[in-house]
């Protein structure tokens, strides 16, 4: 990684890592975004998002990279959006309302998986799965 970050939203498909926002060194909250090919053994730095995001969780969907939830240094309550990496054309887009939010500034980042190409999340507070 260019820079040592913590708390951040990640997910792997084939040889590609993404890492997706954290927080640095110094506390900040971070919208960097790098990915590492495990075939040939390098980083690269790709868009950033359209937020900073900590405590976030990332998957990869239809072929995507999706982060969702975690805390912005914009906003005091979580975020319920979600931002969608498209690595064909190099884009970042956001989706409004993927995550519950709440949890405050303490919170876990959201628990995900996906099974079958279908998201799947845990509503701890609720005690659902939420498809």
């Amino acid at each position: 990684m260019s820079e040592p970050r913590w708390l951040l939203g990640s997910a792997s498909f084939k040889n590609i890592a993404i890492f997706a926002g954290g927080v640095d060194r110094n506390g900040k909250i971070m919208d960097a975004v790098e990915s590492y090919d495990s075939e040939t053994r390098t980083w690269k730095t790709l868009p950033s998002m359209i937020k900073p995001r900590k405590l976030s969780s990332g998957v990869f969907m239809d072929g995507k990279f999706y982060v969702i939830g975690g805390i912005s240094s914009n906003y005091s309550n979580p975020l319920t959006c979600g931002e969608e990496y498209d690595l064909d054309t190099q884009k970042w887009t956001e989706i409004p309302n993927m995550s519950p939010g709440g949890g405050g500034p303490r919170m876990a980042p959201p628990l995900l998986a996906v099974a079958s190409n279908e998201l799947y999340a845990a509503d701890c507070a609720a005690m659902e799965l939420k498809m």
